[in-house]
């Protein structure tokens, strides 16, 4: 919202409009205002208070109510916090207000309806943060506020522009009418105040003589040599960092560090003055070793002055991205106009990545403007102007704006932004799905060696290595992040090693293996990767997955391998080398070992292990002793279990030695009640036909007419009926042929289908 005050009248603006009950607002202030009424506004609403005589008022918030109040006696606890503004210039050097303030709300106009003028207003989400003051300048004035900003404008080519970072106040096609060098002066002067009371000229002069900008820079070198070596002990130093500030002058900074860390060595008496620091700093700069400028412009006076505070910003901009840093580059700009152009480039080209990368399109805009503003003759800019850009149009949105400008980019004499430009337009056009996932992935691994930089290569196989992910292509997915594993240090590290094990993870136990890797794939992978799996948290269940789907396609070997290396580990609970055991024991009995089946289960077995793990142990050693012609062994081991599994072997050991009672009474605990109109599933169908088979064979004829009684509806119009009729039918025993019937019933072989019973009975013991 934005609150001023204009003509004894109190204006309350929101920068959304919203119906208001005026006639509730005037009762409530009946004593305190005058007059309460609304102006029309599409964007924005805008109450008029009139107080009456010695009212006064102030702004408070609770939580998002904004309440205003209105008294006569004690002033409530507020006060205005005045905003700052800053004269800018555009790359046509024209003038231009800018108000740092990242909370701003929308911008409105509207027609003073009492004096016909324009005002402009701008409203901020910020408590207490406007104007004391009303301020005069040829094109508007400003409005004293306690809230937000109010302009009013004198003249109808005024603009007011809200951007991220803040607001601008600009003329259409021309600047200002305000002085010129208005910030130049006035920073001039504090300067000034403040070198008398230091005793320091001003450190961040960078000027050179006029002579020295018309001369050849090999002569001015040479020139500046010679003076060194002739000039009086006392005078040399000074001169040496006059050589220090020429190469500054020309963006040369590392030429200018060699002459200013070769005084640091000596420890002269020059290198602890403010002037040392900042040409260091800003030599450190130019050479983009940005630490050490961050250090040298903390040092002396340089943190109390306006320069120092905008070099150690845009130093700190250039390694770390920081949405506040935005404002007090922007805010200072005008300390560019002092700087020589090599300078301006580098400084321009960190500020509008920082501004790009914090999302700020109205400080990017500026600094691109301001590299813009220069004949691009000798600079070689052309192709980072035109990417920055582009990543403007990205990050504004513009996708499609932002391909296309990249585009121009692709073919560019320029290896790093030709590089960089084919690594956005490929990524974006995958987004945008102007090409297939596949091309892109062509497209990046053709880019790989298109640019020798560290930070390009990381990100560039970060990338890649997502496209893999995403056509589900594991393996080189897994490849690509363990090359990144060798250029990222630190956190990044740490991030691309916990990504490569989520991967991993999901491949063997988010199943994402078994939708797309063969069983053998899933191997090869796990063997060239394995290390992941050790440094897991997940590894036992990974190995335990991977030993399923090897079992699942006859690899027995290399299943039984992996179970029996996991059995060495040390860090297995009782339960989980129990249920390791198991698999391994089902793994032998499939090789037709029943003995070892039956030993590596006593040798993983321990007290007290928990139900879900001990009872598939029982059905797999009754499995092992059936396989050996120990029928009451097994049966011993499942007389008090009535697993489905449980039961279906028990029952297909009574089927074998032709027990027909038992063989029943254990089958008849799988049917399940049928529900009317519902269907039989085929497995219910099947149990059925196995109890009908052995009640006809037991001789059971009044259970058998109640089954058929009961079950007939279910079977009609199905493929197991003829088999259900015959079984059920008034035939006498000797008549059925039970070969017949088993050729109808399949059950009695699955009972056979180890692969089978190995999935079903582990099913729910995975392991942790």
């Amino acid at each position: 919202m934005a609150t001023f005050e204009r003509n004894n009248k109190i204006w309350i603006v929101f920068d959304r409009p919203n119906r208001m009950d005026v006639e509730t607002l005037k009762s409530e202030a009946k004593d305190l205002a005058e007059q309460i009424y609304t102006l029309p506004h599409p964007g924005g609403t805008i109450i008029i208070v009139e107080p009456r005589k010695g009212v006064k008022y102030a702004l408070r918030k609770e939580g998002l109510l904004w309440i205003l109040d209105l008294y006569t006696g004690r002033a409530p606890n507020f006060q205005t916090q005045n905003m700052t503004i800053f004269t800018q210039y555009d790359s046509l050097k024209q003038s231009y207000l800018f108000i740092p303030n990242t909370q701003t709300g929308n911008s409105l106009s509207i027609i003073d309806p009492e004096i016909g003028d324009i005002i402009s207003i701008s409203t901020t989400s910020q408590l207490g943060l406007g104007f004391n003051m009303p301020y005069r300048y040829p094109d508007f004035d400003i409005l004293p506020s306690i809230q937000g900003i109010a302009f009013v404008v004198n003249a109808p080519d005024i603009v007011l522009n809200r951007g991220n970072s803040g607001i601008t106040l600009k003329a259409i096609g021309r600047g200002l009418n305000i002085t010129s060098d208005l910030d130049v002066l006035k920073r001039n002067q504090k300067q000034l105040n403040y070198d008398k009371e230091t005793s320091h000229a001003n450190a961040f002069d960078l000027h050179i003589s006029q002579s020295l900008t018309e001369q050849n820079f090999l002569d001015v070198i040479d020139n500046f040599k010679q003076q060194i070596l002739s000039a009086p002990l006392d005078q040399k130093n000074n001169l040496r960092l006059k050589l220090a500030q020429y190469y500054i002058y020309q963006g040369l900074g590392t030429n200018a560090l060699y002459i200013i860390n070769q005084m640091r060595n000596l420890d002269l008496p020059e290198t602890k003055t403010a002037k040392f620091y900042a040409l260091s700093g800003i030599a450190n700069f130019l050479a983009h070793r940005y630490e050490e400028a961050i250090d040298d412009f903390s040092q002396s006076i340089l943190p109390d002055t306006t320069e120092g505070v905008f070099w150690r910003t845009i130093a700190q901009s250039a390694s770390e991205y920081k949405e506040e840093n935005n404002a007090i580059i922007f805010a200072h700009m005008s300390l560019m106009r002092d700087y020589p152009q090599a300078i301006k480039d580098e400084v321009a080209i960190i500020a509008a990545r920082n501004a790009i990368a914090t999302g700020d399109d109205l400080s990017s805009q500026n600094f691109i403007d301001i590299l813009s503003s220069v004949p691009d003759r000798l600079r070689n800019l052309n192709p980072q102007i035109t990417y920055l850009s582009a990543q403007k149009l990205e990050m504004q949105g513009y996708i499609r704006n932002a391909i296309k400008t990249y585009q121009t980019l692709l073919n560019s004499n320029s290896a790093k932004f030709s590089a960089l430009s084919r690594l956005r337009h490929t990524i974006l056009s995958q987004m945008v799905n102007f090409i297939e996932i596949k091309d892109a992935i062509i497209e990046l691994e053709k880019l790989r060696f298109a640019w020798g930089d560290k930070d390009f290569k990381i990100n560039l196989l970060g990338k890649l290595s997502d496209f893999y992910l995403k056509d589900n292509d594991y393996y080189n997915a897994l490849r690509i992040l363990n090359e990144r594993s060798f250029l990222v240090e630190g956190d990044q590290k740490e991030l691309n090693t916990s990504k490569m094990i989520k991967i991993f993870e999901d491949i063997f136990i988010g199943n994402h293996a078994d939708e797309n890797l063969s069983a053998i794939k899933s191997l090869a992978l796990y063997q060239d990767f394995k290390q992941l799996a050790a440094q897991s948290s997940k590894q036992n269940m990974i190995i335990q997955k991977l030993s399923d789907r090897l079992v699942a396609v006859d690899l027995l070997p290399r299943a039984q391998e992996l179970l029996l290396g996991l059995l060495q580990k040390d860090d297995l609970s009782p339960d989980n080398k129990a249920r390791v055991g198991s698999r391994l024991a089902v793994i032998y009995l499939f090789e037709n070992k029943p003995q070892e089946a039956l030993d590596v289960l006593e040798a993983t077995n321990a007290p007290a292990l928990l139900p879900a793990t001990n009872n598939p142990r029982k059905i797999i050693a009754a499995r092992a002793y059936s396989a050996l012609d120990k029928p009451d062994e097994a049966l011993a081991l499942l007389e008090d279990d009535y697993s489905k599994n449980g039961l279906l072997h028990r029952f297909e050991i009574y089927w074998k030695a032709q027990d027909w009672d038992n063989a029943s009474n254990t089958i008849k605990y799988l049917i399940e009640e049928p529900k009317p109109g519902q269907k039989l599933s085929s497995e219910q169908m099947n149990y059925i036909l196995d109890w009908a088979t052995t009640l006809k064979q037991a001789g059971k004829e009044t259970v058998l007419v109640r089954l058929r009684n009961k079950f007939l509806p279910y079977f009609k119009d199905t493929p197991f009926y003829s088999a259900f009729n015959v079984l059920t039918n008034h035939l006498e025993k000797e008549k059925i042929d039970i070969n017949a019937i088993n050729s109808a019933i399949t059950d009695i072989q699955n009972f056979s289908n180890f692969s089978k019973f190995y999935t079903d009975s582990l099913k729910e013991s995975d392991l942790e």
